[in-house]
């Protein structure tokens, strides 16, 4: 009878556990950006936004398997391991990914604040979609910070060299710099009403 040693197992366990999660980011680099905390214990959580606004958070569960035969047990060496693992963290993502933009969608449409472009994208779209954003900025530097554009790869590709092409026209960088200010004189009124609040 060979030998075995479950707290080596267990520590193990919890150590590839954690590798996978550690993957998710990398896998979906925009779920990184986004803190998240651990809540051990309850079905639902409580949301409190700046703007005093709050919600009930739904949690839903998600399942996701892992499974080794046992001639893979016998087979199996670390980097055929980790593969399976990362194909593991590549559902975690996914399913993440899928419930955050569903989220999006349910708060962002009841009130209207979304731009269609109807397929074909025009500066008119990138401006009024700007124009719907909460902006904060580097107080040293007065540049925007904190904001990530998250497009579809399909639509990135036709996207991006529009994009390009209208930052060389000089109508539309001032159009931009204009609403950029716009966002600069709103953003420490509302922080100092924050700091109020608090």
């Amino acid at each position: 009878m060979l030998p075995d040693f479950p707290s080596v197992k267990a520590h193990l366990g919890v150590a590839l556990i954690r590798w996978t999660q550690e993957q998710v980011p990398q896998i979906a680099p925009l779920l990184g950006q986004i803190g998240s905390f651990h809540q051990h214990e309850g079905k639902r959580g409580h949301l409190s936004r700046a703007d005093q606004s709050s919600d009930e958070v739904r949690y839903e569960p998600h399942r996701f398997e892992f499974v080794l035969t046992r001639e893979e047990m016998r087979k199996t060496d670390l980097p055929a391991l980790f593969a399976k693992l990362r194909k593991l963290a590549e559902q975690i993502a996914d399913a993440q990914s899928t419930l955050m933009y569903t989220r999006i969608s349910e708060a962002v449409e009841p009130i209207g604040n979304t731009v269609d472009a109807g397929g074909d994208f025009q500066p008119k779209h990138f401006f009024e979609m700007l124009s719907q954003i909460q902006m904060e900025f580097d107080p040293a530097t007065g540049k925007p910070t904190g904001h990530v554009f998250s497009m579809h790869p399909d639509t990135a590709a036709k996207v991006i060299p529009k994009l390009q092409a209208w930052e060389q026209d000089p109508a539309f960088k001032e159009e931009y710099e204009r609403i950029l200010e716009e966002k600069r004189e709103e953003w420490p009124v509302r922080e100092d009403r924050r700091k109020l609040v608090d």
